[in-house]
């Protein structure tokens, strides 16, 4: 391979690499981990603070679902996020599903609580957009 060869392959193997950077930070599974980081980090903040920022970015009751855990002095939930089948190449649907695990004394499961929230999303060029959330699965 010549010089020329090898410079191809570099710009090949570098385009590569920014495009699939590009593809992950910008991935619908993305969006919706920042969205609920978001939350956390807005969750904390004084409470007049988060009364005022909260119903332009959380509606009402996807406060109430995500706040569950703290308002039941339960532990933090853990979340997997599922990509469902797309059903266009610009829009999207996600499934995160809360799972919080209570435990006795001695170790031994004693609870389980799950609940899961449907993200819709839609893409305006590279970027995805957060269109629609609303609760598939309430706490139980």
């Amino acid at each position: 391979m010549g010089k020329r060869g090898f410079t191809i392959l570099i710009v090949l193997v570098l385009g590569l690499l920014i495009y699939g950077g590009v593809h992950v930070y910008t991935s619908p599974t993305r969006v919706v981990k920042d969205y609920l980081k978001n939350y956390e980090e807005i969750s904390q903040l004084e409470p007049e603070l988060y009364s005022e920022l909260s119903p332009e970015l959380y509606p009402n009751e996807i406060v109430r679902f995500l706040s569950y855990s703290q308002e039941n002095n339960l532990p933090e939930p853990t979340i997997k996020i599922e990509e469902l089948d797309p059903y266009s190449k610009d829009k999207v649907e996600l499934i995160a599903s809360f799972r919080i695990f209570t435990y006795g004394r001695n170790g031994i499961l004693i609870g389980s609580h799950h609940g899961e929230l449907l993200f819709a999303l839609v893409r305006d060029n590279w970027h995805w957009d957060i269109d629609n959330i609303r609760i598939l699965n309430e706490w139980y």
